[in-house]
């Protein structure tokens, strides 16, 4: 069996964040009759779910930089990688007033979602609460909940925003002192003032996600495809990989070959054309 896995933010998707047509035209119909495709990201359920109901995926999906996996048939999460005790206290000790983040929580297969008290216009457009009613359990009833409020909770993610680059670079500095976490820092590609922290278990990346879903597959082959630095682990953990032409300088060193970027539908095209050369062998 042959699985196509794809990053979504520089790869798949378009500088909108979005699908182009013609890559929904092209991997829609290839999913609905037996394609195995599904995305490995960094998103939260939030955005993620939304676009995989775009194209209809039905395999495992890795989100929140494999922090957690999703059936989208079940509509369920399961195999979540807490951060563990010690790294919710070094989180605690890191937050400063006014930066309270957006936590997940995972109890049994039930995800709670925490928001947080943050910068309103931040979070306004960003997430949909509303795509995931009946799959996420969002806490809005206690606003001011922050990683102290937490600390006896299997905390499996966290996202802070702030319109600030230094006060979220002062918080991944005193984090990066703490062994155990994986942080993720950058500036939000589609707006102009977002500066975002991804926080989760050092034991968790895409990479051991995939190690996960091909046990649960019962083996398969894997076909990745990224752009960014923490697709390293992706590229690793499956059988052929490979980068977009926009992609950093490290991942395309390891693919076994450069696609077209993802405004031109790179990913979707190759799809396209390996199940083409299959049908012509059967």
């Amino acid at each position: 069996m042959e699985i196509f896995i794809s990053d979504l933010d520089g790869t798949l998707l378009n500088k909108r964040g979005s699908f182009s047509e013609n890559t929904i035209n092209i991997l829609r119909p290839l999913i609905k009759n037996g394609l195995h495709f599904t995305v490995a990201t960094a998103r939260t359920p939030f955005s993620a779910i939304p676009i995989s109901k775009i194209l209809a995926i039905k395999d495992y999906m890795v989100l929140l930089n494999g922090a957690v996996l999703y059936d989208p048939v079940k509509m369920c999460f399961f195999h979540p990688v807490e951060l563990g005790r010690e790294a919710m206290k070094a989180l605690q000790e890191a937050e400063q007033e006014g930066i309270q983040g957006m936590l997940f929580a995972m109890r049994g297969n039930e995800l709670c979602v925490y928001p947080g008290k943050v910068k309103k216009h931040l979070w306004d457009g960003y997430f949909d609460f509303s795509q995931t009613a009946g799959i996420l359990s969002v806490c809005r009833e206690v606003p001011e909940i922050s990683a102290r409020d937490l600390q006896n909770e299997p905390v499996i993610y966290g996202l802070y925003m702030d319109d600030k680059q230094e006060t979220l670079a002062a918080m991944k500095e005193k984090l990066s002192k703490r062994s155990g976490l994986a942080l993720d820092f950058y500036k939000d590609q589609y707006t102009k003032e977002r500066w975002c922290l991804e926080i989760c278990s050092g034991n968790a990346s895409k990479g051991r996600a995939v190690e996960s879903l091909r046990t649960m597959m019962g083996g398969g082959r894997f076909t990745a495809f990224g752009d960014s630095r923490n697709d390293i682990s992706l590229f690793q953990a499956c059988e052929k990989a490979f980068a977009v032409e926009n992609a950093c300088e490290e991942l395309k060193q390891m693919a076994n070959g450069i696609l077209l970027d993802n405004e031109r539908d790179g990913v979707a095209r190759y799809i396209q054309r390996i199940c083409q050369r299959n049908a012509r062998e059967l």
